[in-house]
């Protein structure tokens, strides 16, 4: 679980790939990356949009040794 803070004077939703769940905590939001078996590398966007504009934060996730990590 990785998590990521959020702060926003408006409402806004997240897009996220269906290999990552999320919720909305006090600290930001938490994102859970589900394991990747596949031996291949795979990346998902997700995606905060408010009316104000978009931000996207993508996650790596490396399937040979499960190594995880995030980049903006």
């Amino acid at each position: 679980t990785i998590t990521i803070p959020v702060k926003s004077d408006y409402d806004y939703t997240v897009d996220m790939p269906a290999w990552i769940t999320g919720e909305k905590v006090k600290e930001g939001y938490n994102f859970t990356l589900t394991e990747n078996t596949t031996g291949n590398a795979r990346k998902g966007t997700v995606i905060f949009k408010s009316q104000k504009g978009s931000k996207e934060i993508t996650f790596v996730r490396i399937g040979v040794n499960n190594l995880k990590c995030a980049y903006l």
